[in-house]
């Protein structure tokens, strides 16, 4: 019966481990889905902001920089 109970376990591990890895790939992909979705309707210069934790690396994003001026009104 040792054998069993072992076989079991091994196999609980490894269907936890997949779960977790499949979840982790569910939420990176929804994160980068919000973010082309913020993108796309967001005004020039709006500045997206990200941080996970306090203390970890943040992410800044100004999206389409200044608002250009039309070539009429810089050519005159």
């Amino acid at each position: 019966m040792s054998g069993v109970l072992s076989w079991r376990a091994a196999a609980m591990v490894v269907a936890i481990l997949v779960v977790s890895g499949a979840m982790r790939i569910l939420v990176e992909w929804q994160r980068r889905q919000t973010f082309a979705a913020l993108m796309a309707d967001a005004p020039p210069g709006t500045v997206v902001v990200q941080s996970d934790r306090p203390g970890e690396q943040t992410m800044k994003v100004t999206l389409g920089g200044r608002p250009r001026r039309s070539r009429a009104r810089d050519s005159g």
